[in-house]
């Protein structure tokens, strides 16, 4: 139970609050640890929503996993166009000029 309460409860927090930490090293060349706290401070505002957002898309990721396993060829490119789709909503692309 100690361990359940000190191990898993924050690390599932923690996994919810850098959802956007990737995305934000990649596309904003943000230092990865900024981008861990940028990506908590946005996340924290709507916590639960984006926890509920992470659940279904492990659901249907677990229904990919049912037929074998191939399923997951369909679904996790799903998840992560979700996310990224989620990413545009919450932050926005950015727009780099390709004439400089």
């Amino acid at each position: 139970m100690i361990g359940f309460v000190l191990l898993v409860i924050p690390g599932i927090y923690l996994s919810v609050g850098y959802l956007f930490a990737i995305p934000l090293v990649a596309e904003r060349q943000f230092e990865p640890w900024q981008a861990l706290e940028f990506s908590c401070k946005l996340v924290t505002q709507q916590w639960f929503a984006f926890f509920g957002f992470l659940i279904v898309l492990t659901l249907i990721n677990i229904a990919g996993i049912i037929p074998c396993g191939l399923g997951l060829l369909f679904t996790i490119p799903w998840s992560v166009c979700a996310i990224a789709a989620a990413y545009e909503d919450i932050i926005g692309i950015a727009n780099f000029s390709e004439d400089a």
